[in-house]
């Protein structure tokens, strides 16, 4: 097989688990931030309906906790562009994205309590399987890039040569 045909491949199959991974990291909860898609897909898995999701999150008090981090993150870059000593504007922030993610957690917990013995053995079927799709994906992505930093063959097939130097 030629170099081409190789890296042609290589893209196809990092496209494939790219793809697999963007499908993986379905929003959920997080206002198009993308992260834990698989808490999404594990509770789709499990038997839990888009509608239950909704008002879990809804009932949770969430866009309250979202506004007041969002209300402490403008402070906090006021604080950098006004004051030499911003940490409690810092802490004050940190400490509500923790009340929010605890609360966003709780919503979650509550869906998940439930769940019958074969949702939940649907559960473990796709955890199993997105877990080996990452795992996919970091090796691909390790061989590639492993390959990549130190190539020995030229655009062209040649082996590059280091530049002449002058005398």
């Amino acid at each position: 097989m030629t170099k081409k045909r190789i890296a042609i491949a290589a893209i196809a199959a990092l496209s494939i688990c790219a793809g697999a991974y963007g499908v993986a990291s379905a929003s959920f909860g997080r206002h198009g931030h993308h992260r834990g898609g698989e808490i999404f897909l594990l509770a789709r898995a499990g038997g839990i309906t888009h509608d239950q999701m909704k008002t879990a999150f809804q009932n949770a008090g969430l866009k309250a906790d979202f506004e007041k981090v969002k209300a402490d993150r403008t402070a906090l870059l006021n604080c950098f562009a006004t004051s030499s000593n911003c940490t409690e504007a810092a802490n004050t922030l940190v400490t509500d994205r923790n009340k929010l993610e605890q609360d966003k957690m709780n919503a979650v917990v509550g869906l998940f309590d439930g769940l019958s013995s074969t949702n939940r053995a649907n559960v473990q079927s796709a955890l199993t399987q997105l877990t080996s799709i990452q795992q996919s994906r970091k090796a691909l992505m390790k061989q590639i890039f492993q390959n990549s930093e130190s190539p020995t063959q030229g655009s062209n097939g040649d082996t590059p040569t280091a530049p002449a130097t002058q005398q």
